[in-house]
């Protein structure tokens, strides 16, 4: 099964409804819908304060596997689309300002960049993907990397996918949670942004998420963060700590 930059679609309701009830790279996929947020081990009170970071720092810039590091520290990727988000929920779980940059040209970064986190697993940006601006060519050598990186990669624990709160997910969003799924690869939804979404409108704005999402059966909760505010932070780190 291969992976595959898609042109963008529009955004039509019964489009979203027919990729969360099925996956979009495999029919019948599907089988075992299980209610998200009721796992007693994930998802708890926003209340704990989860794993505690007290180091970070940029290890290097990957263009392709023959350069992956070779030790055995577990890795939690995190993957999303272009100007998601994915340099501000770094930075923001590791309480640093500039320990991940994002490029000043959307969809220009080609590279996984890891991050040693307490010395012992690393945080790896995943380059953005759906960014329409980007030549053909190089769209799909990212589709080839990150393809490659997330299905042969066994030192990895976890996928952070990212989606942004303030609209409903792009097909590209439920290709990439398909495919995970499919590969059964532990993700977790995390929806970016969410400061931006009137607070009166965030439960109804998670409740149709968690619907759309709760299908995969790899996918291990949905939840709304702010790099801003630092909602979602302690449970973001939590369910990391479950994983390493």
């Amino acid at each position: 099964m291969k992976l595959k930059e898609l042109k963008p679609l529009k955004k039509k309701s019964n489009q979203l409804k027919n990729l969360a009830r099925k996956s979009p790279l495999e029919p019948g996929l599907i089988r075992y819908p299980f209610l998200l947020g009721k796992n007693p081990s994930i998802r708890k009170s926003n209340s704990f304060t989860g794993m505690k970071i007290t180091s970070a720092e940029f290890q290097l810039g990957v263009p392709n596997l023959r350069q992956l590091p070779r030790d055995d520290l577990k890795e939690i990727a995190f993957l999303g689309r272009s100007n998601v988000g994915k340099s501000s929920i770094i930075n923001k779980l590791c309480s640093r300002k500039k320990l991940a940059r994002s490029s000043n040209d959307p969809g220009k970064t080609r590279e996984l960049n890891f991050y040693l986190i307490n010395k012992r697993i690393c945080f790896v940006d995943l380059p953005g993907y759906g960014y329409a601006k980007a030549p053909e060519q190089i769209r799909s050598s990212w589709g080839k990397l990150i393809e490659q990186y997330l299905k042969g990669r066994r030192q990895l624990a976890l996928v952070i996918q990212l989606v942004d709160s303030r609209h409903e997910p792009t097909p590209l969003d439920m290709m990439m949670v398909g495919w995970l799924d499919y590969y059964k690869i532990p993700f977790v939804v995390v929806l970016t942004k969410a400061d931006k979404l009137p607070r009166s409108k965030m439960p109804n704005y998670l409740k149709t998420a968690r619907s759309v999402f709760s299908p995969y059966k790899h996918c291990k909760d949905v939840v709304p963060f702010s790099s801003i505010t630092g909602e979602g932070k302690s449970t973001v780190l939590h369910i990391i700590s479950q994983f390493v």
